[in-house]
């Protein structure tokens, strides 16, 4: 009997003492405003804000916002069957069939949990206003990054979503 007792004790005073409320907990980024395909963060410490495309395939596009800095970038995302490690230069085919090409990016060699033995090849470039004005007009259709291509399923798509998040503040 007073083992049961005890056991009702303990048992009583873990719960008692692991009950918290909503209140006790502030999360670090707030104020989320969605639009179709868009996100866009404010943290809630920094104030700073941050929006990115969810196009969710293999390539994105990050605008961080702090204080009148304004920051934008490209992220693309490929497999390949072969690490390579040193592998630099990323080019991306438009629709149009012109080209943009970044011949000294680095390129990022991860392996790829996900699928077997591939590995993941990234690239995270820092898009300038001459750039962003570029992919504002023209809908990307392929990219390599060094000798691995990708491809964007639906052109039109990220390139709406890509005008949606450079024109959110």
């Amino acid at each position: 009997m007073k083992n049961l007792m005890l056991l009702v004790v303990l048992v009583m005073m873990f719960f008692t003492s692991s009950v918290y409320s909503q209140d006790d907990f502030t999360p670090i980024e707030v104020k989320v405003v969605s639009k179709p395909n868009v996100m866009r963060t404010v943290d809630e410490f920094t104030g700073k804000v941050k929006i990115n495309s969810s196009y969710g395939e293999n390539v994105t596009v990050l605008k961080y916002v702090e204080g009148k800095t304004t920051t934008t970038y490209l992220s693309l995302n490929t497999t390949g069957s072969t690490c390579v490690v040193d592998g630099t230069g990323v080019i991306v085919l438009f629709k149009d069939g012109t080209k943009w090409v970044k011949n000294g990016e680095e390129i990022d060699c991860d392996v790829n949990t996900g699928s077997g033995s591939s590995f993941k090849y990234s690239a995270f470039i820092t898009l300038t206003p001459a750039d962003i004005k570029l992919f504002s007009a023209k809908k990307v259709k392929k990219f390599k990054l060094y000798i691995f291509e990708g491809s964007v399923r639906n052109p039109e798509k990220f390139n709406a979503e890509f005008v949606e998040a450079i024109s959110m503040k």
